[in-house]
């Protein structure tokens, strides 16, 4: 099971220091939430956009990619 500490770097410590990099998207697979959370739109102060889905739903991934992942077979804890 996840510690606290793990929850804490992977939706919060990580996204913000990509989004200060300028990583275009940064997405968190969580299978004990079952839920996708895909963040966009990096600027200093972190992801301006978040879209979540839970798995079994479509996740629209936004231009130049384009394209549309199917979570359906993703795995829950």
């Amino acid at each position: 099971m996840a510690t606290d500490s793990s929850r804490l770097d992977d939706h919060v410590v990580k996204p913000r220091e990509c989004a200060k990099a300028g990583a275009p998207l940064f997405m968190v697979v969580d299978p004990f939430t079952k839920t996708v959370r895909l963040l966009s739109n990096p600027s200093e102060e972190g992801y301006q956009t978040e879209t979540k889905v839970k798995f079994g739903d479509r996740l629209e991934l936004p231009a130049p990619w384009n394209l549309t992942l199917d979570t359906s077979r993703f795995p829950a804890a």
